[in-house]
Protein backbone atom coordinates (compact mmCIF):
# COMPACT_ATOMS: atom_id res chain seq x y z
CA UNK A 1 0.00 0.00 0.00
CA UNK A 2 1.28 3.45 -0.87
CA UNK A 3 1.98 5.90 1.94
CA UNK A 4 -0.68 8.61 2.07
CA UNK A 5 -2.08 10.21 5.23
CA UNK A 6 -5.69 9.64 6.26
CA UNK A 7 -6.28 13.39 6.49
CA UNK A 8 -5.30 13.74 2.84
CA UNK A 9 -7.66 10.96 1.84
CA UNK A 10 -10.57 12.51 3.70
CA UNK A 11 -9.74 15.87 2.15
CA UNK A 12 -9.86 14.31 -1.31
CA UNK A 13 -13.18 12.67 -0.52
CA UNK A 14 -14.65 15.90 0.85
CA UNK A 15 -13.68 17.83 -2.25
CA UNK A 16 -15.15 15.17 -4.50
CA UNK A 17 -18.45 15.19 -2.64
CA UNK A 18 -18.78 18.95 -2.59
CA UNK A 19 -21.16 20.79 -4.91
CA UNK A 20 -18.21 22.31 -6.76
CA UNK A 21 -17.44 19.06 -8.61
CA UNK A 22 -17.27 20.88 -11.91
CA UNK A 23 -14.76 23.33 -10.46
CA UNK A 24 -12.39 20.54 -9.39
CA UNK A 25 -12.89 18.52 -12.56
CA UNK A 26 -9.61 19.75 -14.01
CA UNK A 27 -7.74 18.18 -11.08
CA UNK A 28 -9.33 14.79 -11.76
CA UNK A 29 -9.29 14.46 -15.55
CA UNK A 30 -6.38 16.18 -17.21
CA UNK A 31 -6.31 17.75 -20.64
CA UNK A 32 -2.61 16.97 -20.91
CA UNK A 33 -2.05 14.80 -23.97
CA UNK A 34 1.71 14.34 -23.61
CA UNK A 35 1.89 10.58 -23.10
CA UNK A 36 5.56 10.47 -22.13
CA UNK A 37 5.10 13.25 -19.58
CA UNK A 38 2.07 11.56 -18.04
CA UNK A 39 3.88 8.25 -17.70
CA UNK A 40 6.83 10.00 -16.09
CA UNK A 41 4.56 11.94 -13.72
CA UNK A 42 2.80 8.84 -12.43
CA UNK A 43 6.07 6.91 -12.22
CA UNK A 44 7.80 9.67 -10.26
CA UNK A 45 4.93 9.88 -7.76
CA UNK A 46 5.08 6.13 -7.17
CA UNK A 47 8.87 6.13 -6.81
CA UNK A 48 8.75 8.98 -4.32
CA UNK A 49 6.37 6.96 -2.15
CA UNK A 50 8.41 3.78 -2.44
CA UNK A 51 11.69 5.51 -1.62
CA UNK A 52 10.30 7.56 1.26
CA UNK A 53 11.30 11.05 2.29
CA UNK A 54 13.07 10.33 5.57
CA UNK A 55 16.76 9.75 6.12
CA UNK A 56 17.66 6.12 5.51
CA UNK A 57 19.77 5.68 8.66
CA UNK A 58 19.53 2.10 9.89
CA UNK A 59 17.91 0.99 6.62
CA UNK A 60 21.10 1.72 4.70
CA UNK A 61 23.29 0.07 7.32
CA UNK A 62 21.18 -3.08 7.31
CA UNK A 63 21.12 -3.08 3.51
CA UNK A 64 24.90 -3.04 3.32
CA UNK A 65 24.97 -5.84 5.90
CA UNK A 66 22.49 -7.81 3.79
CA UNK A 67 24.84 -7.42 0.85
CA UNK A 68 27.65 -8.87 2.96
CA UNK A 69 25.57 -11.96 3.78
CA UNK A 70 24.15 -12.40 0.27
CA UNK A 71 25.33 -15.71 -1.13
CA UNK A 72 26.84 -16.11 -4.56
CA UNK A 73 23.64 -17.54 -6.00
CA UNK A 74 21.59 -14.52 -4.85
CA UNK A 75 19.97 -16.08 -1.77
CA UNK A 76 20.31 -15.56 1.98
CA UNK A 77 20.99 -18.37 4.41
CA UNK A 78 18.64 -16.87 7.02
CA UNK A 79 15.61 -16.78 4.68
CA UNK A 80 13.34 -19.83 4.79
CA UNK A 81 12.60 -20.34 1.10
CA UNK A 82 10.88 -23.66 1.85
CA UNK A 83 8.29 -22.11 4.16
CA UNK A 84 4.73 -22.99 3.19
CA UNK A 85 2.83 -20.89 5.71
CA UNK A 86 -0.46 -19.50 4.41
CA UNK A 87 -0.51 -16.54 6.81
CA UNK A 88 3.03 -15.12 7.05
CA UNK A 89 5.17 -16.42 4.20
CA UNK A 90 8.73 -16.32 5.49
CA UNK A 91 10.21 -16.38 2.00
CA UNK A 92 8.99 -12.79 1.61
CA UNK A 93 11.93 -11.79 3.81
CA UNK A 94 13.97 -12.10 0.62
CA UNK A 95 12.13 -9.17 -0.98
CA UNK A 96 12.22 -7.14 2.23
CA UNK A 97 16.01 -7.31 2.07
CA UNK A 98 16.12 -6.38 -1.62
CA UNK A 99 13.80 -3.41 -1.06
CA UNK A 100 16.11 -2.12 1.68
CA UNK A 101 19.09 -2.57 -0.62
CA UNK A 102 17.57 -0.63 -3.49
CA UNK A 103 16.53 2.20 -1.15
CA UNK A 104 20.11 2.42 0.10
CA UNK A 105 21.36 2.41 -3.49
CA UNK A 106 19.13 5.41 -4.21
CA UNK A 107 19.81 7.29 -0.96
CA UNK A 108 22.37 10.12 -1.22
CA UNK A 109 22.40 10.32 2.61
CA UNK A 110 23.62 6.75 2.95
CA UNK A 111 26.81 6.85 4.99
CA UNK A 112 27.25 3.08 4.95
CA UNK A 113 28.56 3.01 1.39
CA UNK A 114 25.38 1.90 -0.36
CA UNK A 115 24.59 4.99 -2.43
CA UNK A 116 25.27 4.40 -6.12
CA UNK A 117 27.36 1.37 -5.19
CA UNK A 118 28.13 -0.96 -8.08
CA UNK A 119 28.55 -3.85 -5.65
CA UNK A 120 25.15 -3.16 -4.09
CA UNK A 121 23.48 -2.92 -7.50
CA UNK A 122 25.04 -6.21 -8.58
CA UNK A 123 23.77 -7.79 -5.36
CA UNK A 124 20.26 -6.50 -6.06
CA UNK A 125 20.34 -8.03 -9.51
CA UNK A 126 21.66 -11.36 -8.18
CA UNK A 127 18.85 -11.52 -5.65
CA UNK A 128 16.21 -10.72 -8.27
CA UNK A 129 17.63 -13.26 -10.70
CA UNK A 130 17.67 -15.95 -8.00
CA UNK A 131 13.97 -15.55 -7.24
CA UNK A 132 13.01 -15.47 -10.91
CA UNK A 133 15.01 -18.64 -11.58
CA UNK A 134 13.52 -20.51 -8.59
CA UNK A 135 9.96 -19.18 -9.00
CA UNK A 136 9.01 -19.79 -5.37
CA UNK A 137 5.32 -20.38 -4.64
CA UNK A 138 3.20 -20.44 -1.50
CA UNK A 139 -0.01 -22.45 -0.94
CA UNK A 140 -1.80 -19.14 -0.41
CA UNK A 141 -2.47 -17.71 -3.86
CA UNK A 142 -2.52 -14.17 -2.41
CA UNK A 143 1.24 -14.18 -1.84
CA UNK A 144 1.96 -15.51 -5.32
CA UNK A 145 -0.31 -13.18 -7.26
CA UNK A 146 -0.50 -10.07 -5.05
CA UNK A 147 1.87 -9.93 -2.08
CA UNK A 148 5.11 -10.95 -3.77
CA UNK A 149 4.45 -9.01 -7.01
CA UNK A 150 3.72 -5.83 -5.02
CA UNK A 151 6.99 -6.20 -3.09
CA UNK A 152 9.08 -7.01 -6.16
CA UNK A 153 7.52 -4.12 -8.09
CA UNK A 154 8.96 -1.68 -5.55
CA UNK A 155 12.45 -2.83 -6.50
CA UNK A 156 11.93 -2.55 -10.24
CA UNK A 157 10.13 0.79 -10.10
CA UNK A 158 12.92 2.30 -7.99
CA UNK A 159 15.52 1.15 -10.53
CA UNK A 160 13.52 2.14 -13.62
CA UNK A 161 14.26 5.06 -15.90
CA UNK A 162 13.26 8.29 -14.20
CA UNK A 163 14.07 6.98 -10.73
CA UNK A 164 16.67 8.45 -8.34
CA UNK A 165 19.36 6.31 -9.98
CA UNK A 166 17.27 5.58 -13.06
CA UNK A 167 18.41 3.89 -16.21
CA UNK A 168 20.14 0.90 -14.63
CA UNK A 169 17.44 -1.53 -15.81
CA UNK A 170 17.99 -2.96 -19.26
CA UNK A 171 15.03 -3.98 -21.40
CA UNK A 172 16.20 -7.56 -21.00
CA UNK A 173 15.83 -7.32 -17.23
CA UNK A 174 12.42 -5.68 -17.52
CA UNK A 175 11.25 -8.46 -19.84
CA UNK A 176 12.65 -11.15 -17.53
CA UNK A 177 10.79 -9.62 -14.59
CA UNK A 178 7.47 -10.23 -16.36
CA UNK A 179 7.61 -13.74 -14.87
CA UNK A 180 7.11 -12.13 -11.44
CA UNK A 181 3.72 -10.72 -12.44
CA UNK A 182 2.65 -13.62 -14.67
CA UNK A 183 0.32 -15.00 -11.98
CA UNK A 184 -1.13 -11.54 -11.43
CA UNK A 185 -1.99 -11.26 -15.11
CA UNK A 186 -3.64 -14.67 -15.10
CA UNK A 187 -6.03 -13.90 -12.23
CA UNK A 188 -6.79 -10.20 -12.58
CA UNK A 189 -9.89 -10.62 -14.72
CA UNK A 190 -11.48 -12.85 -12.08
CA UNK A 191 -10.76 -10.43 -9.23
CA UNK A 192 -13.30 -8.11 -7.63
CA UNK A 193 -13.20 -5.31 -5.06
CA UNK A 194 -9.85 -4.72 -3.34
CA UNK A 195 -8.28 -7.83 -4.87
CA UNK A 196 -8.79 -6.24 -8.27
CA UNK A 197 -7.25 -2.99 -7.03
CA UNK A 198 -4.14 -4.82 -5.83
CA UNK A 199 -3.66 -6.91 -8.96
CA UNK A 200 -4.43 -4.17 -11.47
CA UNK A 201 -2.14 -1.72 -9.65
CA UNK A 202 0.74 -4.15 -10.13
CA UNK A 203 -0.06 -4.41 -13.83
CA UNK A 204 -0.40 -0.62 -14.15
CA UNK A 205 3.18 -0.36 -12.92
CA UNK A 206 4.22 -3.06 -15.36
CA UNK A 207 2.96 -0.70 -18.06
CA UNK A 208 5.14 2.05 -16.61
CA UNK A 209 8.20 -0.22 -16.67
CA UNK A 210 7.58 -0.94 -20.35
CA UNK A 211 6.70 2.72 -21.07
CA UNK A 212 3.44 1.43 -22.58
CA UNK A 213 0.71 4.07 -22.44
CA UNK A 214 -1.97 1.63 -23.62
CA UNK A 215 -1.34 -0.72 -20.69
CA UNK A 216 -1.34 2.14 -18.17
CA UNK A 217 -4.49 3.69 -19.65
CA UNK A 218 -6.38 0.40 -19.59
CA UNK A 219 -5.18 -0.33 -16.05
CA UNK A 220 -6.34 3.00 -14.62
CA UNK A 221 -9.68 2.69 -16.41
CA UNK A 222 -10.15 -0.76 -14.91
CA UNK A 223 -9.02 0.39 -11.47
CA UNK A 224 -11.50 3.24 -11.38
CA UNK A 225 -14.26 1.01 -12.77
CA UNK A 226 -14.34 -0.67 -9.35
CA UNK A 227 -15.35 2.62 -7.74
CA UNK A 228 -19.09 2.28 -8.17
CA UNK A 229 -22.05 1.70 -5.88
CA UNK A 230 -23.21 -1.92 -6.17
CA UNK A 231 -26.76 -2.52 -7.35
CA UNK A 232 -27.53 -4.86 -4.47
CA UNK A 233 -26.17 -5.75 -1.03
CA UNK A 234 -25.01 -9.18 -2.25
CA UNK A 235 -22.34 -7.93 -4.64
CA UNK A 236 -18.64 -7.25 -3.94
CA UNK A 237 -17.49 -3.67 -3.50
CA UNK A 238 -19.19 -0.51 -2.26
CA UNK A 239 -22.72 -1.18 -1.06
CA UNK A 240 -25.62 1.30 -1.44
CA UNK A 241 -25.44 2.02 2.30
CA UNK A 242 -21.71 2.88 2.17
CA UNK A 243 -20.46 -0.40 3.62
CA UNK A 244 -18.00 -2.66 1.80
CA UNK A 245 -18.38 -6.33 0.90
CA UNK A 246 -15.74 -8.80 -0.30
CA UNK A 247 -16.19 -12.47 -1.16
CA UNK A 248 -19.94 -12.02 -1.46
CA UNK A 249 -22.30 -10.62 1.21
CA UNK A 250 -19.59 -10.47 3.87
CA UNK A 251 -19.02 -7.19 5.72
CA UNK A 252 -15.37 -6.22 5.19
CA UNK A 253 -15.42 -2.44 5.66
CA UNK A 254 -12.51 -2.56 8.11
CA UNK A 255 -10.26 -4.99 6.23
CA UNK A 256 -10.66 -5.15 2.44
CA UNK A 257 -12.77 -1.99 2.61
CA UNK A 258 -10.13 -0.13 4.59
CA UNK A 259 -7.47 -1.06 2.04
CA UNK A 260 -9.83 -0.08 -0.79
CA UNK A 261 -10.44 3.29 0.86
CA UNK A 262 -6.70 4.03 1.15
CA UNK A 263 -5.58 2.63 -2.18
CA UNK A 264 -8.25 4.26 -4.33
CA UNK A 265 -7.55 7.65 -2.76
CA UNK A 266 -3.88 7.18 -3.59
CA UNK A 267 -4.70 6.15 -7.15
CA UNK A 268 -6.68 9.38 -7.49
CA UNK A 269 -3.57 11.23 -6.36
CA UNK A 270 -1.24 9.31 -8.68
CA UNK A 271 -3.41 9.99 -11.73
CA UNK A 272 -4.40 13.60 -11.11
CA UNK A 273 -3.40 16.16 -13.76
CA UNK A 274 -2.75 13.35 -16.25
CA UNK A 275 -4.84 11.69 -18.93
CA UNK A 276 -5.44 8.78 -16.52
CA UNK A 277 -7.49 10.77 -13.98
CA UNK A 278 -10.66 9.48 -12.37
CA UNK A 279 -14.02 10.38 -13.87
CA UNK A 280 -16.39 12.58 -11.87
CA UNK A 281 -19.03 9.93 -11.34
CA UNK A 282 -16.42 7.52 -10.00
CA UNK A 283 -15.07 10.23 -7.73
CA UNK A 284 -18.54 10.88 -6.37
CA UNK A 285 -19.00 7.16 -5.66
CA UNK A 286 -15.70 7.12 -3.78
CA UNK A 287 -16.64 10.16 -1.74
CA UNK A 288 -19.96 8.55 -0.83
CA UNK A 289 -18.08 5.47 0.34
CA UNK A 290 -15.62 7.57 2.35
CA UNK A 291 -18.09 9.90 4.02
CA UNK A 292 -21.17 7.69 4.32
CA UNK A 293 -19.23 4.52 5.05
CA UNK A 294 -15.60 4.51 6.18
CA UNK A 295 -15.85 7.77 8.11
CA UNK A 296 -18.03 6.07 10.72
CA UNK A 297 -15.34 3.49 11.43
CA UNK A 298 -12.54 5.91 12.22
CA UNK A 299 -13.14 6.67 15.88
CA UNK A 300 -10.11 5.41 17.86
CA UNK A 301 -10.22 1.85 16.50
CA UNK A 302 -12.04 -0.16 13.86
CA UNK A 303 -14.58 -2.53 15.38
CA UNK A 304 -13.77 -6.21 14.99
CA UNK A 305 -17.19 -6.89 13.46
CA UNK A 306 -16.23 -5.12 10.24
CA UNK A 307 -13.01 -7.16 9.95
CA UNK A 308 -14.37 -10.47 8.70
CA UNK A 309 -10.87 -11.65 7.72
CA UNK A 310 -9.19 -10.49 10.95
CA UNK A 311 -10.09 -11.33 14.52
CA UNK A 312 -7.38 -9.83 16.74
CA UNK A 313 -9.24 -6.90 18.25
CA UNK A 314 -6.31 -5.66 20.36
CA UNK A 315 -4.07 -5.52 17.29
CA UNK A 316 -6.79 -3.86 15.23
CA UNK A 317 -7.28 -1.14 17.81
CA UNK A 318 -3.54 -0.54 18.04
CA UNK A 319 -3.12 -0.21 14.27
CA UNK A 320 -6.20 1.94 13.81
CA UNK A 321 -5.39 4.12 16.79
CA UNK A 322 -1.89 4.79 15.52
CA UNK A 323 -2.61 5.35 11.85
CA UNK A 324 -6.18 6.55 11.63
CA UNK A 325 -6.98 8.65 14.70
CA UNK A 326 -3.65 9.33 16.35
CA UNK A 327 -4.93 12.56 17.87
CA UNK A 328 -7.47 10.75 20.07
CA UNK A 329 -6.66 8.92 23.30
CA UNK A 330 -7.35 5.39 24.41
CA UNK A 331 -9.70 6.88 26.99
CA UNK A 332 -12.13 7.48 24.14
CA UNK A 333 -12.66 3.73 23.71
Amino acid sequence: MFGVTTSLLLAIATVLLANQLQAVHSSLVSVNSDEATDLQTVGNRIRQQYQGASSCGEVCASAVQDLATLQTNGSWADVDYNDQSRTVWKAMDHWNKVIAMVRAFNCPECTAGGYNSTNLLNGIFRACDFWIAQHFQDPNWWFNDIGMPMAAMQVYMLLAAGGPRGGVLTQQRIDAADLLWKGTQSVVETMTGENRIWTRTVLMQRGLLHANTSIVTAAFADLFSTVVLASSQGDDGIMPDGSFHQHGPLLQSGSYGGAFFLNVANLIYLAHDTQFGIQEERGLAYATFALDGEQWLLRTCVDVHVHACHRNRRALCAVSYTHLRAHETEADL
